[in-house]
């Protein structure tokens, strides 16, 4: 893959920031989804955080740890070593939302370029954020 698609660095800070920054979660599940991350384990560990905020637990480095143990997906994210490793290189909080949308930004431009059929396209962006923009506009 080419990396132009994707930027590795800034996945990882953002899923570093939202373990760090309690408020995080909150902004960027505004902006982003699971599918959004082109790193199969950073899905894996942004689905993770989904499962915290559901259970009312808090989301940091041990909970997700826990919580990737009890659905198996620890050794297949790297470890516990590599959720610690997000938080450890992360230096702030601050541009979290920038990070967010230039990670939305490369994942539309990947899923354009290999969804040929522009109204496919369209479609799956529509539903992917549908009940974000439903939520946010009509409740």
């Amino acid at each position: 893959m080419v990396s132009y698609l994707y930027a590795k660095d800034i996945e990882e800070a953002v899923l570093g920031a939202i373990m760090l920054e309690k408020s995080a979660f909150g902004i960027i599940t505004e902006i982003l989804k699971p599918e959004c991350f082109y790193i199969d384990a950073h899905q894996r560990i942004f689905r993770s955080f989904q499962n915290l905020v559901q259970k009312s637990l808090p989301i940091n480095r041990l909970t997700v740890v826990e919580e990737l143990k009890l659905s198996k997906e620890l050794e297949t994210v790297g470890g516990a070593c590599y959720v610690s490793k997000l938080t450890n290189a992360l230096v702030s909080t601050v541009n979290i939302e920038a990070y967010s949308r230039i990670i939305l930004q490369k994942f539309i431009k990947m899923f354009a370029i290999f969804t040929r059929n522009s109204k496919k396209f369209i479609f799956s962006i529509v539903n992917l954020y549908l009940d974000s923009f439903i939520n946010k506009f009509v409740f």
